[in-house]
């Protein structure tokens, strides 16, 4: 059995795969044969067609017949450039220009026509000042259906056999692909509800894997890998669920490289997708970079931009727009949570954002269009409530982003105090919309509502925390030490959660659950813990000591399918090494922390870290931003955390 394609395990599917078809609902359109040429002294600009040119060989608009042949033309340049330049353009059209020309026709007649493909104008400062000119600018549309699509790129049959040789069109069989789809619309779709989960099942349902998009396919199962059984693990022919993401990553990847996929929706929804990617490997293709294809691809087509500016755009179905919210505000989710877990800037400037917030019924509309079977087999029972969580989400990820531009800003001052009290309270409405958990709640109800939870305090702490050793603007100098306990018992409250949500999770047996981003937004309360193993309580050190060997139990438990895990609890048990070190604290210490660091964990650990490629290092550093750094906060600030 090969490690990367076990073909034993999988059904080959036809080369001829139809590439356009996406998780959205699409059309087709039919070739037909254009009209004669004509002759004309001025090529003229055809009205928007509904289809493209039967062949980029066809000449679309023939010389006039007193024009001479090839030959006379290199001479004709001598006498009038003008008119040989003119004719070359005309033998040079081709299907591009046939496009070009009906978008702006279609765009300056004001064509209303609904299609899955459209065209963005951009705002004043671009072609759009163009279209105010010439129109009302209050009600200008910015999205323009597009007549038809010109296949830039057509797949050879050198890429086809490339393609093959990577497995693309090996597909797991059928029990494999049921269990991944399940997976990943019970632990995936609701917290990134990016694909249209109607068209995805029943193209599914009605043409097998052949029926859906090959690129958001294998984009899909790449994440669903993680929360499957190894019993499946195993019968799709991998020894381990990283060994099966990487298979299903590279053929993702390999689809996207080879460039044939031209559904740009199709497209943003896999590279979504794919940005849950870490690897063993220093690749360049991470997180970082795919949320970054999908938020320029976002904006290319205007997602980040209401539809309906000024009126009713009727290009665009109602099935579009819910798409396309959701696409937009998950990739804003993402790039917040993204920014905070890396320390890195925002890609997304708010102000540049006008698309509305989905609603809960956003993503529960197109499950209407599945018989209730097809509903029982794939999509959780309580859906309904946890589109209603992922819409807290969304919120509090909107809060984080203002927290991340104020508190983190490097070239300005902290907010006042009067400002983090505002934020801490629009923090606390967010997550109360949560609502108490049922008794009786499903485990998946369960979880979703601790993972909310989790949210609100990475952010807690995020808004506190560069308050620890700085007092806001608008506190008084004689108030300091006050306001710097209350800064150090609100961020060990966030922590002291973060653990007992943890014991939840733990208890309920919910770490199936767990999912790529879960991990980071653990390290804030980790951060806290380490932080206060440096008080010179020798019980609050011990405590502390305690409560971080939680969160080491549950990263040990998972780091067999998540890299990060590894890095992390690696780094920590590091930091808690070096804190714990003889010329730090006393040596009688070390004897008490018999369960964090004990001397036969701490050497395997060790040998893992050092056998570990150095050119690795930087997932290290995705994952363990510089939110909180203890030995900096504890020397400025002259307290020890207690």
């Amino acid at each position: 059995m090969q490690s990367s394609h076990p073909e034993p395990q999988y059904n080959d599917m036809v080369p001829n795969y139809t590439w356009g078809v996406t998780g959205a609902t699409s059309t087709t359109s039919s070739s037909t044969d254009f009209a004669p040429p004509m002759a004309h002294s001025e090529p003229p600009i055809p009205a928007p067609l509904a289809t493209p040119p039967a062949s980029c060989a066809i000449t679309p608009f023939a010389p006039p017949n007193n024009m001479r042949d090839d030959t006379d033309c290199e001479a004709a340049v001598e006498v009038d450039p003008s008119l040989t330049m003119l004719l070359g353009s005309m033998r040079e059209r081709g299907p591009d220009d046939y496009a070009i020309e009906s978008l702006a026709s279609s765009i300056m007649e004001d064509t209303i026509e609904a299609t899955n493909e459209t065209f963005y104008v951009g705002d004043q400062q671009g072609i759009g000042y163009i279209l105010d000119i010439v129109g009302e600018s209050s009600v200008v549309p910015q999205h323009y259906g597009l007549p038809y699509m010109v296949n830039t790129r057509e797949c050879t049959h050198a890429d086809m056999a490339y393609l093959r040789s990577k497995g693309v069109f090996s597909v797991p069989s059928e029990p494999v692909c049921e269990a991944l789809l399940k997976a990943y619309f019970h632990h995936i779709h609701p917290i990134l509800p990016v694909v249209d989960a109607a068209a995805v099942l029943t193209s599914f349902r009605n043409g097998g894997a052949s029926g859906v998009n090959l690129l958001l396919l294998w984009s899909m199962f790449s994440v669903a890998a993680n929360h499957i059984d190894k019993a499946v693990v195993r019968q799709a022919g991998y020894q381990s669920h990283k060994e099966m993401k990487k298979s299903m990553f590279t053929r993702a990847k390999c689809l996207y490289d080879n460039g044939c996929e031209e559904n740009r929706i199709s497209i943003i929804q896999s590279v979504s997708l794919l940005a849950f990617w870490y690897s063993d490997l220093g690749e360049r293709t991470e997180s970082w970079h795919w949320l970054g294809i999908a938020i320029s691809l976002c904006q290319t087509l205007g997602l980040n931009r209401d539809p309906d500016r000024g009126h009713y755009n009727k290009r665009l179905s109602n099935r579009q727009r819910q798409i396309w919210r959701r696409i937009w505000w998950s990739c804003f989710f993402r790039d917040r949570w993204l920014s905070f877990s890396m320390g890195r800037p925002q890609r997304i400037n708010s102000r540049d954002c006008t698309t509305p917030m989905p609603s809960s019924e956003d993503l529960t509309n197109d499950l209407n269009e599945l018989p209730s079977q097809v509903r029982a087999i794939y999509m959780p029972p309580e859906f309904p409530l946890l589109a209603e969580h992922w819409v807290v989400l969304l919120h509090l990820s909107k809060v984080l982003g203002t927290i991340l531009s104020e508190n983190y800003n490097p070239t300005g001052p902290l907010p006042s105090r009067a400002w983090v009290e505002a934020t801490e309270q629009e923090l606390m409405q967010c997550v109360a919309q949560v609502g108490e958990l049922p008794e009786d709640a499903s485990p998946s109800l369960s979880f979703y509502s601790y993972h909310v939870r989790l949210h609100f305090n990475a952010a807690t702490i995020a808004l506190w925390r560069p308050y620890t050793n700085k007092a806001a603007t608008d506190v008084p100098s004689d108030q300091e030490g006050v306001w710097f306990t209350m800064v150090h018992q609100k961020i060990r409250a966030a922590a002291g959660n973060t653990n007992a949500l943890l014991d939840k999770v733990i208890s309920g047996q919910l770490i199936s659950y767990i999912g790529p981003m879960t991990v980071p937004i653990l390290v804030p309360a980790m951060n806290s813990h380490l932080f206060e193993s440096k008080s010179s309580d020798p019980l609050i050190r011990q405590s502390s000591l305690n409560k971080l060997d939680l969160f080491m139990i549950v990263l040990r438990r998972i780091q067999d399918v998540y890299s990060s895990a590894t890095f992390i609890r690696g780094l920590f048990l590091q930091a808690i090494e070096k804190l714990n070190s003889p010329r730090n604290t006393p040596q009688h210490f070390f004897s008490q922390r018999n369960s964090t660091v004990d001397s036969a964990r701490q050497t395997t650990l060790q040998s893992r870290i050092d056998n570990f490629p150095m050119d690795s290092f930087w997932q290290i550093e995705d994952h363990i931003p510089d939110i909180w750094d203890p030995l900096a906060a504890s020397s400025n600030d002259g307290t020890d955390g207690t």
